[in-house]
């Protein structure tokens, strides 16, 4: 199984983790039953994700001319990886899923003022990228790790927004949505109190690499 995973890893599909899918809790296990009627014939539930710049790095050489790159990459890379194992791919699909539930569980995700997850070792800069179920892959011990923003020493984020959105009692959406849509905007293509983010500097995505994600996020608002 060393082998797979370390496939996955050199992909850009960097984090990783296995769950017994008749353990996960009864909200998450129901709602993919409900949209994923043949779930109960899996063992396993995969949840695999990216941090970093790796997987970036990997669809450039790749996809760079296809419509939906980013999907289409990690559905051919999951598909190519795990060939011989029964499974089926969950997500990117056009079912919703509870992704920050399992993100929960995986010890990833912690909330954040950023509305977004914060990850103890990477800090804001991963994602979700694919969920599958399986037999015959092994579970994965959960990922140790804590963070709380409100002991956080600088807490910048919250001061460099542009439109006020993050604070520590919870992250303004439609504040955010508004700023992104006004013109001239300082936020279409990046987020100032993300780069903000003192935790996993290191793994911080490049600037291609969000200015991708945030134009893309600003479509999908105006539509």
């Amino acid at each position: 199984m060393e082998k797979h995973w370390q496939q996955a890893e050199e992909a850009g599909l960097n984090l990783r983790a296995v769950f017994d899918l008749s353990a996960l809790p009864a909200e998450i296990y129901e709602s993919i039953q409900a949209s994923f009627p043949g779930a109960h014939e899996f063992e396993s539930l995969v949840l695999l994700g990216g941090y970093g710049s790796r997987y970036w790095r990997c669809l450039d050489q790749n996809n760079e001319r296809d419509i939906h790159p980013v999907d289409n990459y990690v559905v051919s890379q999951v598909q190519n990886i795990f060939s011989r194992f029964q499974f089926q791919i969950i997500y990117p699909g056009d079912q919703l899923l509870p992704l920050v539930g399992l993100g929960r569980l995986a010890g990833w995700h912690h909330t954040s003022p950023l509305g977004i997850g914060i990850h103890p070792d990477y800090g804001p800069w991963y994602a979700y990228r694919a969920v599958f179920l399986a037999n015959g892959i092994g579970l994965l011990a959960k990922q140790v790790g804590s963070h709380s923003c409100s002991a956080c020493a600088s807490q910048s984020c919250l001061s460099v927004c542009p439109a006020g959105a993050v604070r520590l009692q919870g992250f303004d959406v439609n504040a955010c949505s508004e700023s992104r849509l006004e013109v001239d905007s300082p936020c279409t293509e990046t987020c100032a109190a993300r780069l903000a983010c003192p935790v996993g500097t290191d793994y911080q995505y490049t600037p291609e690499q969000i200015k991708y994600h945030y134009r893309h996020s600003l479509e999908a608002l105006r539509e």
